[in-house]
């Protein structure tokens, strides 16, 4: 691979780990500069029995053991949040192998990291990643052979001479070129010490495809070694199957006593993590390139003896172990062009007759120096802070986004949800992440100790600025119903126009022209605020009154003193108007007695006549219950807006519902009717149900209920001799066929105590139907409960 590779992985290697806790006998400031790839993405420490899960990450064995057994059957990757496929774990040899051959002061030269940001770097690996979509798949579900080796080890001259493209050699003799080089199929071949790999590419070859992955020496800046680290690691995780090629010149044995082939070997072995913990190089093939001798027999013995040191043992023996098992090949110089025919088929059938397997995982710091640890926690840490600011500086307007932000920000997964938004909005960032991930985290949870004070100092903010816009709301709802009293009386004497000579407090159209309809659009948009604006309406009004009864007493007490002064001068007027007026209003009051009267015995006279079948043998029941009214108060001990609702004025007194049309928002909750609930009413799903129920009328109908009806259940402890009447609750979304459901009941009042308290009381007073999973009669519909009394009189 070329150095872009390395930096690549390299900073993969920075990506994925960073190290904070002592290993072996190191200290803290010599594990802070591990690799991050050394390091456990769950406990930040450094690993001493890595292994593989089957999301490709390495994690210590007894951490992610630990995670298995509180996550179950149904843990997910703690890196990525996806579902496990399994939790089948792999030893990671090559990594322990790593770690403990780690020591300090291998850094190479500062990264240029320093100077860029971490959505800039996202952007260009998002960018790279759209340009050469169809690279980025390439390998997905392919059984692929990748070739590895330094810059100037000839893999792409060897992949074309594989694929049976025609190569001569160049103008100077020293390197192949291809004989057509319109060839698009073919892999362009760098010169003059140039690499041309800056990606990885392919050709196909039979039922294999063969990639060129960038040398390991390539320099093209960190940049550019992160997308080819992120190209790199995902054609190598979804391939299907993997060979390994292992390509070094002849001339790299020689330049530096092959010291960067020892290093690429040693680089080769640490990097994979495979299927049944095989090792790909000892089962990979070793191809020459370059070879100046006469035959290929020549060549290993040659090898051989530039490999005869002693810190080059590991080398030599990796090399006799190729050629023991005949798994070594080699391509010839190109002033030995001759002597190139008929190594094609040999190559291609070592290829062929490798064993595959499947990458499990990826130890990338194996490839490139950790010289970007620092410089990519710095960078997703200011990436992190820009992301907290934009969420901070989110413009807030009502109050149910205060009341969300609240709850997002007080949350005890307020943290993991930010990382997952701040990835779901960069969605290059999230590519980062996932071959990045223990900088990405390190910088995360460093971020996350930093931040914590001003989370909490902005909650309280946000406090703040909820109540203050409630009471803004509650401002302007009382200038707006000032502004609707004047428009309706204003003081005839030109006073205070805020003082009416009619109490308009709880007329429809007052309240309408405040919060109905479309006027309180005016006031507020959305539901939570609008119930603020009714809220605060009520407490108006209830000052309203208060304060306009005060000043009629004192406009009243003005008026009798006048009225004193002239007296002597009206006295024989006013009494003679007064004793006429008197007349008159007993003359009006007699004759509206008598009407009274005459009504009431037509109406009994009608009823008489006209009792329901059901009621005869129980009239003395049936008449009083007749008489019964259902009393609507908006405010509770107060009879201003209040309503009456007679139980005599239903269309059947035994069996309808009252029109609560006029009893403000109760409609909306509640449904409260004569009889007894038989069938399911999808009007009435959201709502509360109360039934005023006599018993003679289940008495009569017990014959007809379904075996399982709910008043089968019941009458057996209703005591019919003291509470003839009795008061039933059930949730309208309940089935019916279900007995045992939501139903509360009171059968135990007389029906003279049956108006000494409203609804919801006589509710709290009441009983569960036994079995029942829970009371339902809360929220919003017990709430209204407490406007109504139903009176027997």
């Amino acid at each position: 691979m070329n150095k872009i590779t390395k930096v690549c992985l390299v900073l993969c290697a920075t990506l994925i780990m960073t190290s904070s806790v002592a290993f072996g006998m190191m200290g803290d400031d010599e594990d802070d500069k591990r690799p991050n790839e050394h390091l456990c993405p769950i406990t930040m420490s450094v690993m001493r029995d890595p292994v593989v899960a089957a999301d490709g990450h390495s994690y210590e064995r007894a951490a992610i053991l630990e995670h298995f057994r509180t996550g179950g059957a149904s843990a997910r990757s703690p890196i990525t949040g996806a579902p496990l496929p399994n939790q089948s774990l792999f030893d990671n040899l090559a990594l322990r192998t790593m770690i403990g051959d780690w020591r300090p002061g291998r850094q190479s030269e500062p990264s240029e990291l320093d100077t860029r940001d971490a959505r800039s770097i996202a952007a260009r690996v998002k960018e790279e990643f759209l340009r050469n979509a169809s690279l980025l798949n390439a390998a997905k579900d392919q059984h692929i052979v990748a070739f590895l080796g330094n810059t100037g080890s000839g893999k792409s001259t060897l992949i074309n001479f594989l694929a049976g493209k025609r190569l001569i050699p160049g103008k100077y003799g020293e390197d192949y070129v291809l004989a057509d080089p319109r060839d698009s199929s073919a892999m362009v071949i760098g010169t003059a010490g140039n690499s041309e790999t800056l990606y990885p590419k392919y050709i196909d070859v039979g039922s294999l495809r063969f990639f060129d992955l960038p040398g390991f020496n390539d320099t093209d800046g960190s940049e550019r070694n992160l997308v080819n680290a992120a190209f790199i690691r995902k054609i190598l995780l979804d391939a299907a199957s993997l060979r390994l090629v292992i390509v070094a010149g002849q001339d790299q044995f020689t330049a530096d006593r092959s010291a960067s082939v020892k290093n690429l070997f040693q680089s080769i072995k640490q990097l994979f993590v495979a299927d049944h913990g095989m090792s790909l190089i000892d089962n990979g093939v070793f191809v020459a390139t370059k070879v100046t001798g006469t035959a290929s027999t020549d060549m290993i013995p040659f090898l051989l003896n530039k490999t005869a040191a002693r810190d080059k043992a590991e080398l030599t023996q990796q090399l006799q172990l190729w050629c023991d098992s005949k798994r070594m090949g080699c391509m010839f110089h190109p002033f030995r062009d001759a002597s190139n025919n008929g190594i094609r088929e040999p190559i291609l059938g070592l290829i062929r007759g490798t064993a595959p397997t499947r990458i499990l995982g990826l130890n990338v710091s194996a490839l490139y120096p950790p010289d970007t640890q620092g410089p990519l926690e710095r960078m997703f840490l200011n990436f992190l802070e820009g992301g907290f600011e934009r969420q901070l500086s989110t413009p807030l307007t009502t109050v149910v986004d205060y009341d969300r932000a609240l709850a997002e920000y007080t949350s005890a997964t307020f943290w993991p949800t930010f990382d997952t938004t701040v990835c779901r909005e960069e969605e290059a960032i999230g590519l980062l992440k996932e071959f990045c991930i223990t900088p990405y985290m390190k910088a995360l949870r460093s971020f996350e100790r930093g931040t914590e004070a001003r989370r909490q100092a902005h909650i309280e903010r946000l406090r703040h600025q909820r109540q203050a816009r409630v009471e803004d709301i509650g401002k302007r709802t009382a200038l707006r119903a000032r502004e609707v009293i004047s428009s309706f009386v204003r003081d005839p004497e030109g006073g205070d126009a805020g003082f009416v000579l009619f109490d308009f407090a709880y007329h429809k159209d007052y309240y309408n022209q405040v919060c109905g309809g479309e006027s309180i659009i005016r006031l507020a948009t959305d539901p939570v605020e609008q119930e603020i604006v009714r809220q605060r309406y009520a407490g108006f009004i209830a000052r309203h009154s208060h304060d306009q009864m005060m000043r009629w007493q004192q406009r009243f007490s003005g008026i009798e003193d006048l009225k004193k002064r002239l007296s002597v001068l009206e006295e024989p007027f006013i009494k003679a108007r007064k004793a006429e007026e008197e007349l008159q209003r007993l003359r009006q009051r007699e004759a509206e007695v008598q009407r009274q009267r005459e009504a009431e015995e037509e109406l009994q006279r009608r009823r008489r006549l006209a009792y329901p079948v059901v009621a005869r043998g129980h009239e003395d029941i049936y008449e009083r219950f007749l008489k019964g009214v259902l009393v609507y108060r908006p405010t509770e001990g107060s009879d201003v807006g209040k309503i009456e609702l007679r139980i005599a004025d239903l269309a059947n007194p035994l069996g309808s519902t009252f029109d609560l049309s006029n009893c403000g928002d109760t409609g909306q909750y509640l449904s409260i009717a004569t009889g007894y609930r038989k069938v399911q009413t999808p009007a009435n799903a959201n709502k509360v149900e109360i039934w005023f129920t006599p018993r003679f009328l289940v008495d009569k109908e017990m014959p007809h209920l379904a075996p399982n009806h709910h008043m089968r259940a019941i009458i057996g402890s209703w005591d019919a001799a003291r509470a003839p009447i009795g008061i039933f609750w059930t949730w309208g979304g309940w089935d019916a066929s279900d007995q045992l459901a939501y139903c509360d009941y009171l059968t135990a009042e007389s029906m003279e105590d049956f108006g000494s308290g409203n609804l919801f009381k006589k509710y709290q007073a009441g009983e569960l139907l036994s079995g029942c999973a829970g009371r339902g009669v809360y929220g919003w519909g017990g709430l209204f409960l407490s406007h109504f009394v139903c009176e027997l009189k």
